[in-house]
């Protein structure tokens, strides 16, 4: 599945602290998207002020991930970009911070 992102004004970049502050309103978002598994990814794309990654549950299509997008962007005023966690490179890893327990039923 391919990275989406969007660019919505600009605003601060957001710190691992603040995704976990915010882990349950995260999780409802992509659970609701067909994803599941939601992380915070360090540093992935200075462009943006967060980078959110999940795991696709099922057949999520283009639109669940534009409506996480949207979603998150007007939560928190960012410019967000959404990645499936495995679109992540093996190298880049060691930049991804779980913000809940993983989820092994989904």
């Amino acid at each position: 599945m391919p990275v989406i992102y969007a660019h919505r004004g600009h605003a601060m970049r957001k710190t691992y602290r603040f995704a976990l502050n915010h882990a349950e309103e995260i999780a409802a978002i992509l659970s609701a998207h067909k994803f599941s598994n939601p992380v915070f990814v360090e540093e992935y794309a200075k462009e943006f002020d967060l980078t959110i990654g999940g795991s696709p549950v099922g057949k999520p299509t283009l639109l669940d991930m534009g409506a996480i997008l949207n979603e998150l962007e007007a939560l928190f005023s960012a410019r967000v970009q959404f990645v499936t966690t495995n679109s992540i490179p093996y190298e880049m890893q060691d930049l991804v911070k779980p913000l809940v327990e993983e989820d092994h039923g989904a």
